[in-house]
């Protein structure tokens, strides 16, 4: 039967896994009746464990200035707030969009940033890595009951935002931006009915991996660009915003806001 003790029993040559994990895993291992605990057997249940901790985790990433830094990748930075929620630290690789190493070329022809590689595993979609994270480190969950409709609310904002800055039609620009002030009220509305500070008070979910980062793309774009406050009627989203930016898994994960700048101006030059 199921030993609550058993779950603060951790060999001392456990290293590079989260306890949170051992002990998540260690009481799956027990509801699945994998293991019965006793003084000499209680090891077993980390095999499963040590495997995982023999893993190695990287996560390759678009390079900032000088290649020594983290670039201004919003989906590279949605993989990696996973990791930080999850408490687990990937090996960050950075890779220079501009000279690509035939390395990173030879792991993800596509040429794309972030890639997960765990292992033999290697995942090029930033959804799927959060998705993989979550599942491989269960505790704490980014998927709570309803965090599909919060999915939905927040996902089309970068794509409208995207194409409302980047538009060089002026006849299209007001339809365009209206388009986009929508999809901000739309996500303020939601976030208003809801008791913060983030979309499932203060539970990280998937939905604030993808949303965030894209805030802080469009916050940046806007002010420093295209001279207008797109959430100026936004009071539920601006709190959201001021909450997220500041909170220690952002920080954690985040590159100064000049290099979205520097990302951004080839696209108003």
């Amino acid at each position: 039967m199921f030993s609550p003790g058993a779950l603060d029993i951790c060999p001392p040559n456990l290293r590079g896994i989260q306890v949170c994990l051992a002990k998540d895993v260690l009481k799956r291992a027990c509801l699945n009746n994998a293991i019965l605990f006793s003084p000499n057997r209680h090891y077993d249940a980390f095999k499963e464990i040590r495997k995982m901790a023999a893993i190695t985790y990287k996560l390759y990433a678009k390079g900032g200035p000088g290649n020594n830094v983290l670039g201004d990748c919003p989906f590279t930075q949605r993989a990696n707030m996973a990791f930080e929620i999850k408490g687990v630290h990937p090996e960050l690789i950075f890779i220079d969009l501009k000279n690509k190493p035939d390395y990173f070329l030879t792991i993800n022809p596509s040429g794309t940033v972030p890639v997960l590689q765990a292992g033999d595993t290697v995942i090029a979609d930033s959804a799927a890595i959060v998705d993989f994270v979550d599942e491989t480190f269960p505790e704490p969950s980014l998927k709570p009951e309803g965090w599909k409709e919060a999915v939905d609310v927040s996902g089309n904002i970068f794509n409208t935002f995207s194409a409302f800055a980047k538009n060089k039609d002026a006849s299209q620009t007001e339809e365009l931006k209206r388009v986009f002030i929508e999809e901000v009220k739309k996500i303020n509305d939601y976030l208003s009915k809801r008791k913060g500070p983030l979309f499932f008070e203060q539970q990280w979910t998937v939905a604030d991996c993808m949303l965030a980062p894209r805030l802080y793309h469009i916050k940046a774009v806007s002010e420093h660009y295209l001279k207008f406050d797109p959430f100026s009627d936004a009071g539920a989203l601006t709190t959201y915003m001021e909450y997220v930016f500041s909170s220690k898994v952002f920080k954690a994960t985040g590159y100064p806001v000049e290099f979205i700048y520097g990302g951004w101006a080839k696209y108003f030059n």
